[in-house]
């Protein structure tokens, strides 16, 4: 980045492996601005926010027809540097103050952020074909007589399964049967059941058949998996289908009773079920059927659920608690806490989640936001120097990455997604380093 501002970005720090959050989740990081030369800021921000939207065109005859809904969770800001003469008008959100000076010195500066995701129901990140669901953080800074300068960061959301634990663990049932007619004569009846509704990504799914085939032929019995992608906005709906598996049995004999077993391997990367959104939804279906040549084949068909992979269902949630414990222990309502770590500043509660903008059922409860405070308002931020020394002072504008310890997290209670012990940073780059914001708008 070239002129005056030679660095702006939007950092936020990984609490687990797969780097991904849930309800309740805090999230921590930083906007780092560098300038050569002194500067004035008129707003310096950053915004997280959870939303879904679709979007479509249908040809009719001799025109098109547009479909577009939006849904929005929830959506907040946090205010580094605030004009005054603006404030509380149109802000959309939590405004902290002016934190800081509106006139930034030489160097490299580091704003912390610390927001809490909402508790309660949210639909987890998607991207689709019609659609998408993306949870954001968002950093913009505006000067005099200049554009502003806007950076944004997704991150992956995983929603916890609020279903009835009892209700997605219990086993499925189905049964069919069917006279043969035409090229085929005789009767088949088919009894299949499965070992629970819900699994997660990955998972051996066991299907039990019992087939009673009393037709002229043998019949083969087939498995197919259904994902259906569903698109909903101003009353219309567009959906997507596709076979995700097909797996063919051996023949059962005409004349035989047999019972099958079966252990179909759900893929690893299966895109898991989508709930809580009005506007897009993801479901499964299983289809097991008999092919019978020359006519409609008895089927039966079980909805599954489809959980992402470190949900157990031990922790379903259940009318006396969620999935993640219970929200009424320390540390799911209260700000997290922190230990001193050289020049931060301290931090303390301020700002709330606002009510949805967007229409629909989805009315949830927003928990306070998190907003690390200055002890000194009028006082700059602190240096990235200052923050994060230069270990090689040969290198001239080296700057190193803040180790676990420095960014001291808070403590979490017991996630569907086990939390290592020292995470921090993203598990798939070479050399750690906090992830990084897309390149500026």
């Amino acid at each position: 980045m070239s002129g005056t501002v030679k660095d702006f970005s939007l950092r936020y720090d990984p609490i687990n492996e797969a780097n991904t959050f849930s309800s309740g989740d805090y999230i921590r990081g930083r906007v780092i601005l560098e300038v050569t030369k002194e500067i004035k800021v008129k707003t310096l921000v950053v915004k997280i926010k959870g939303e879904a939207d679709v979007h479509w065109t249908e040809s009719r005859d001799d025109h098109d027809d547009s479909y577009s809904a939006k849904e929005r969770y929830f959506k907040s800001k946090q205010y580094f540097i605030h004009d005054g003469s603006k404030k509380g008008k149109g802000n959309g959100g939590a405004v902290s103050g002016e934190t800081y000076s509106n006139v930034v010195s030489p160097g490299s500066h580091v704003y912390e952020f610390c927001f809490q995701l909402p508790q309660g129901p949210m639909p987890s990140s998607f991207k689709g074909l019609h659609g998408k669901i993306l949870y954001t953080l968002e950093a913009k800074m505006s000067r005099s007589l200049k554009p502003p300068k806007k950076l944004s960061s997704e991150f992956s959301f995983v929603s916890p399964a609020y279903g009835n634990a009892v209700e997605l663990m219990r086993p499925l049932f189905g049964e069919t049967d069917k006279k043969m007619k035409l090229f085929t004569s005789g009767n088949v009846s088919m009894k299949v059941n499965t070992e629970k509704k819900a699994f997660v990504q990955g998972e051996l799914l066991k299907v039990i058949a019992a087939i009673e085939n009393s037709s002229s032929r043998a019949l083969k019995l087939k498995y197919k998996l259904l994902q259906t992608q569903k698109f909903i906005a101003s009353g219309s709906t567009n959906s997507s289908h596709e076979v995700i598996l097909k797996e063919v049995g051996d023949p059962v004999p005409s004349g035989q009773n047999q019972t099958i077993t079966r252990q179909l391997q759900l893929p690893a990367d299966l895109q898991p079920s989508i709930w809580y959104c009005n506007i897009i939804k993801v479901e499964h279906t299983l289809k097991v059927y008999l092919d019978v040549p020359y006519a409609s084949d008895p089927e039966v068909i079980f909805p599954l659920v489809i959980l992402p992979r470190g949900q157990h269902f031990g922790l379903l949630s259940t009318p006396s608690g969620g999935l993640f414990g219970n929200p009424a222990q320390p540390g799911w309502n209260g700000p997290p806490t922190h230990n001193a770590a050289g020049p931060y500043p301290s931090a303390s509660a301020s700002g709330v989640y606002p009510p949805p903008t967007a229409p629909g059922p989805n009315q949830h409860q927003y928990p306070p936001a998190v907003h690390p405070q200055s002890a000194n308002p009028g006082a700059p931020p602190p240096m990235y120097s200052e923050l994060y020394p230069n270990p090689n002072p040969n290198v001239s504008g080296s700057l190193t990455v803040p180790t676990a310890s420095d960014c001291n997290p808070p403590p979490y209670t017991a996630t569907a997604h086990p939390v290592p012990s020292a995470p921090g940073y993203c598990p798939d780059a070479t050399t750690p380093e906090p992830c990084p914001s897309k390149t500026p708008l």
